[in-house]
């Protein structure tokens, strides 16, 4: 691997790793931090996602079709990859907004900057339906405590925070913080309590984008500080 090459790949895998020393001296400057921080911050959101509704194959479609689908695939992915592209041209998909104050690393790229504000913006109005307030405000003062460290194994730590929560709240911020903070803990009776009160399909999915998001948005925050989360 390349020496450059090897750099990024350290920092990239350091994003959660407390005292690493490469996220205290990243190697890139800061004209390139808003592409770098947000390819960062994308993926940690959408690992999450990925981890908690994709099924195990990339390829849709019946098993028996697998062969087929596998040779087809990387065709149309790298046409994809290929494919030019213009910085902002997706702009048109979002509505204009201002980027929250975390997210002050995208500001030196206006296209980046402009991405995370209406992705962000879309999110959060989503879970103002999705969950309540006090549900919101358990999620972000635990995920804003984070230090991207592993969580136990049991889901105490979860049922701790949640203790002086409605029922409905209680079931919300569950699945929230398990989506943020450990995806793999999710099973189909935090997910059933979470339908119970909130029977949506779509505020189920903005629940669960909106706290992947807030464990995105912490890593984004941290590196932007160019210091170990």
């Amino acid at each position: 691997m390349h020496p450059l090459a090897h750099g990024f790949a350290a920092w990239a895998g350091a994003t959660r790793s407390p005292g690493a020393a490469v996220l205290a001296d990243p190697p890139f400057d800061a004209e390139l931090a808003p592409e770098l921080i947000g390819t960062a911050v994308a993926f940690h959101y959408i690992n999450r996602m990925v981890t908690i509704l994709a099924s195990p194959s990339p390829f849709p479609g019946p098993r028996a079709l697998r062969p087929l689908t596998t040779r087809i695939a990387p065709r149309l992915f790298a046409r994809a990859v290929k494919r030019p592209k213009v910085a902002g041209d997706s702009l048109r998909f979002l509505e204009r907004a201002e980027p929250p104050e975390d997210m002050g690393w995208a500001k030196g790229s206006p296209p980046v900057a402009a991405a995370f504000a209406g992705f962000i913006a879309a999110i959060e109005d989503e879970a103002h339906e999705a969950t309540g307030r006090d549900a919101r405000a358990v999620v972000q003062a635990r995920v804003g405590a984070w230090s991207g460290e592993d969580q136990e194994l049991s889901r105490a730590w979860v049922e701790a925070a949640i203790t002086e929560l409605s029922e409905p709240e209680a079931a919300a911020a569950r699945l929230a913080l398990l989506a943020a903070l450990a995806q793999h803990q999710i099973d189909d009776a935090a997910v059933a309590a979470y339908h119970r009160h909130e029977p949506s399909d779509r505020r189920l999915l903005a629940l669960l984008a909106w706290s992947s998001a807030q464990a995105a948005r912490r890593v984004g925050a941290c590196l932007t500080s160019r210091r170990s989360m």
